[in-house]
C-alpha cells in the first residue's frame, strides 16, 4: 500500500506522484482497486498464444497424416481434444479480466469499506488506550458523558492533525 501523510508540505507533489503511479500501474491492478472498472482488460499474449496453438495442431496433423493403424486412430481422438480446448481457449483467454469477471469483482467492492482520514482518526481516537470505552463498559461514566469526551478527543485529535 502507499500512502503520504495528510499533513504533508508539499501536497502537490505528492498527488502527482500518487497519480503517476497509479497512471503506470499494470491495467489488471488498477482494475483490481477500482469499485467502477468496466473496460475488460485485453490478454496481450492471445495472439501470440493462438498462433502457437494453431501451429501446435497444424504439425500433430501432419503427424496424424503419418501415422497408420491404431496409432493413428488414438491421435485422432487426441487431435480432437486438443482441437475443443483450442476453441474453449479462443474465449477463456481473450482477457485478463473480461466483463464476467469485472462484474464479479464489482459486487464485491460494493461491500468493500474503504478508510478515510476522518474515521480512521475516530477509531484511533476511541481506541488507542481504550480508557474510555473500558470506562462506559464498566458504567463509570455515562453514554452522554462517553459521546462528550470520545467527541472532545476527536477533536483536539482533528485540530493537531492540521
Amino acid at each position: 500500500m502507499l500512502t503520504a501523510l495528510a499533513r504533508t508540505k508539499h501536497p502537490e507533489t505528492v498527488k502527482e506522484f500518487l497519480r503517476l503511479y497509479v497512471h503506470y500501474m499494470a491495467p489488471e491492478n488498477r482494475a483490481a482497486l477500482s469499485r467502477t472498472w468496466t473496460d475488460p482488460i485485453p490478454n496481450p499474449f492471445y495472439e501470440e498464444q493462438m498462433r502457437n496453438t494453431q501451429d501446435s495442431l497444424a504439425h500433430y496433423q501432419q503427424e496424424i497424416d503419418k501415422a497408420e493403424g491404431a496409432q493413428k486412430r488414438e491421435m485422432e481422438v487426441n487431435m480432437a481434444r486438443m482441437q475443443a480446448r483450442y476453441e474453449q481457449d479462443m474465449e477463456s483467454t481473450r482477457y485478463i479480466f473480461g466483463p464476467d469477471t469485472l462484474k464479479l469483482h464489482q459486487n464485491l467492492m460494493r461491500h468493500v469499506y474503504l478508510d478515510n482520514s476522518l474515521s480512521l482518526t475516530q477509531n484511533t481516537a476511541l481506541s488507542r488506550d481504550g480508557y474510555l470505552w473500558g470506562m462506559y463498559k464498566e458504567g463509570a461514566i455515562t453514554l452522554e458523558q462517553f459521546m462528550q469526551q470520545a467527541n472532545d478527543k476527536i477533536r483536539l485529535m482533528v485540530m493537531e492533525g492540521k
